[in-house]
């Protein structure tokens, strides 16, 4: 075994030497294009990385301070590459060229994203790896990327902090939902952040993180950008920012077919934003409505209960009872409530349209729920309360109160809401 041992430690001392001299000989034969004198130096540091890893005591202190020399010098070597290839760019600027834009913003040692919108999140990370390309860097020699399920070793992760960039000034971790990792690594990130290396950049991503936790805590120090808020919005609320995902994919996009996309691929905004860059390819620079939604995205998300509400303001009663027959039992009372809701709103639409007051309805509506409303969520109120007479409006919610006391009492919930929905819904209701 020592045998082995002192056989690879000269092998590997060997090809360090001649690596030592091949950076030297591509210095003076290329003219010091240092990024290969670079490369050559970081090779040896990989050679001496490996006798740390099978050597002890003065012998394993040695090949560290060695290997350390040797990542000292690619960094010098990548630091003098990029000097002289800024002054090249300097020289060759045309004269009465545009000045180059002021730096950006320094970098934190730090970021989490918290939550589980998708996009939000991807975009971060998009914009840090664009960082690193605008600092020098190469995505494949200055950034590391990490699984938090999947990380069980800290000094893995510290290790790889620790290193010094190859060919930028700042190198990129990334780490995966850190809020699955084991507490080990968390603790590692805790105590590697009281001193951080000043040239490495640790971007985490996390569904969920409490404030109160150390490592929420160790990030958020660094400062209010550190971290950054992904939690989803709500359906309702997530359909202004769908109209303006489709136009950024040169798709216009009115609200109903904003809806309509919603209802049918739920709240994740990734999945959204790849059917509209499909819906792209297929209408360029077209106007979308409800219908080419419909006709051309599969549904995978259930339905809600504002997809059936949304049949009743429409008082389509074919296409809410498809929608009723798919809603799970455990849901049917929350959906009669919400129904029960949308009546009240379309009776305030009915009386404010007949007075002539129909500027109030925001603000009506605004009370019945409780909260502020916004424009968009009004826009088919008015329209939508004609379609009912007044009588009928009024007697479906007087009838709700029986309906109620049946849906508490009676064990075939199903059969008592039909009865109650087709009674207003169909047109011979009363």
């Amino acid at each position: 075994m020592k045998d082995d041992y002192i056989s690879t430690l000269r092998r590997n001392a060997r090809l360090a030497r001649e690596c030592k001299e091949q950076a030297e000989e591509a210095k003076a034969l290329a003219g010091g294009h240092c990024r290969d004198e670079a490369e050559l130096y970081l090779k040896a540091s990989d050679y001496y990385r490996k006798n740390v890893e099978i050597s002890t005591g003065e012998e394993r202190a040695y090949n560290e301070e060695l290997m350390n020399a040797y990542v000292s010098m690619a960094r010098k070597s990548a630091g003098i590459l990029k000097a002289k290839m800024a002054a090249e760019a300097g020289n060759t600027a045309a004269p009465g060229s545009v000045p180059a834009k002021s730096e950006p913003a320094a970098l934190l040692a730090a970021y989490v994203t918290v939550g589980t919108d998708e996009l939000k999140a991807c975009r971060v990370f998009e914009r840090m790896d664009k960082r690193l390309e605008e600092a020098g860097g190469d995505l494949d020699f200055d950034r590391e990327v990490f699984a938090g399920d999947k990380l069980d070793d800290p000094a893995l992760l510290r290790s790889s902090l620790d290193v010094l960039p190859f060919t930028s000034q700042m190198r990129l971790v990334v780490l995966h939902d850190v809020d699955t990792a084991p507490k080990p690594v968390t603790e590692a990130i805790v105590s590697y952040l009281e001193n951080p290396n000043p040239t490495t950049v640790l971007l985490m991503s996390a569904s969920k993180l409490a404030k109160t936790t150390r490592l929420y805590k160790a990030v958020a120090k660094f400062g209010a950008g550190a971290i950054i808020d992904c939690a989803p919005k709500k359906a309702r609320e997530l359909v202004p920012q769908v109209v303006d995902m489709g136009r950024s994919h040169g798709l216009a996009l009115d609200f109903e077919a904003a809806q309509k996309l919603v209802s049918l691929l739920g709240e994740s905004t990734m999945l959204i934003d790849n059917e509209l860059r499909k819906l792209a390819g297929m209408f360029p620079q077209a106007r979308i409505g409800a219908a080419q939604v419909e006709a051309n995205v599969s549904r995978v998300a259930p339905f809600k209960p504002w997809d059936f509400t949304d049949q009743v303001m429409k008082r389509d009663a074919r296409a809410a009872m498809e929608i009723f027959a798919q809603i799970p039992s455990g849901d049917l009372y929350g959906l009669f409530l919400q129904t029960v809701s949308t009546l009240r709103e379309l009776l305030c639409a009915k009386v404010l349209d007949g007075s002539g007051r129909v500027g109030e309805l925001g603000e009506r509506v605004g009370e019945l729920r409780g909260r502020p409303v916004q424009a968009w969520q009004l826009k088919s109120h008015v329209a939508s309360s004609r379609k009912y007479t007044l009588p009928e409006l009024r007697h479906a919610l007087e009838s709700a109160a029986d309906c109620d006391v049946a849906l508490k009492s009676n064990p075939d919930k199903e059969l008592v809401l039909t009865r109650w929905l087709l009674s207003f819904l169909s047109p011979s209701g009363r």
